[in-house]
């Protein structure tokens, strides 16, 4: 009997001995897991800090470029404001250059081929122009002839006034106001094209149109040039040049036509 009990006695120690060892190999298990959790731990954590500093750095330097930018922006406008300021000076100085050569007796009195070859062809290409006696006026066709005159008066001497305009004839009702009366509205009236040469090449067309007002016509005319071939790919569409004149004070551009 005591062999037996202390037989079993032996198992007893036997079992605690393995499950003693389990519960260490289990611990250590646990231990290694809780190192592993550990680590990844901090390597999210060194994960979020760098995705933060990152964040940071990409937002400093979407700042810097803006900055970046925004100066650009500001160095184009100034430069943009200096060249439109360049070219009123320009303008300006012209005009002065022009009335002071009027009033010494200088006219502007071009044949047709320099009208058309220079003049029409440089303002269709948007090309500087040297002096020239030559008004941008937007609605030619839809001023009364009297008023147009008297506006060129201010850059020239005489009755003959020259516009560059895109308008086309009786696209409007003409006013009816002039600088001294009423008149009643009239219409333009077209005569023959007629081709024009320069040094033995034709480069463009001119018509005659007579204004017409109460049904009769009046003095004023407009001979018209335009282009002919005309240049391709104009940013704007094509000008059109202008000389207006009285009949009664400039019968020599009547006998041309």
């Amino acid at each position: 009997m005591v062999k037996r009990k202390t037989s079993t006695n032996n198992t007893s120690t036997v079992r605690v001995r393995v499950e003693s060892d389990k519960d260490e190999e289990i611990l250590g298990t646990d231990k290694l897991e809780l190192r592993k959790l550990k680590r990844i731990r901090e390597q999210e954590e060194s994960l979020k800090i760098s995705y933060r500093r990152a964040e940071e750095l990409e937002r400093q330097e979407l700042e810097r470029l803006a900055r970046v930018s925004s100066s650009f922006a500001a160095c184009r406008l100034e430069i943009q404001a200096a060249e439109i300021f360049r070219k009123q000076v320009e303008a300006l100085k012209k005009r002065e250059l022009e009335k002071r050569l009027i009033s010494l007796g200088y006219t502007f009195n071009p044949d047709d081929g320099i009208l058309l070859h220079h003049h029409l062809r440089e303002k269709c290409l948007e090309n500087a122009l040297g002096f020239y006696a030559i008004l941008e006026e937007a609605d030619v066709y839809a001023k009364h002839p009297q008023n147009l005159i008297e506006n060129y008066r201010a850059l020239a001497a005489g009755n003959v006034g020259y516009f560059f305009t895109r308008s086309r004839p009786n696209e409007t009702q003409p006013d009816t106001s002039t600088g001294t009366d009423h008149v009643q509205a009239g219409h333009w009236i077209f005569g023959k094209e007629l081709d024009v040469l320069h040094q033995g090449e034709k480069v463009g067309v001119k018509q005659l149109l007579e204004y017409c007002s109460a049904g009769a016509k009046t003095r004023y005319k407009i001979i018209e040039y335009r282009l002919d071939p005309c240049p391709d790919n104009l940013k704007d569409g094509p000008w059109f040049l202008c000389k207006l004149y009285n009949d009664g004070s400039y019968m020599e551009v009547q006998s041309s036509l």
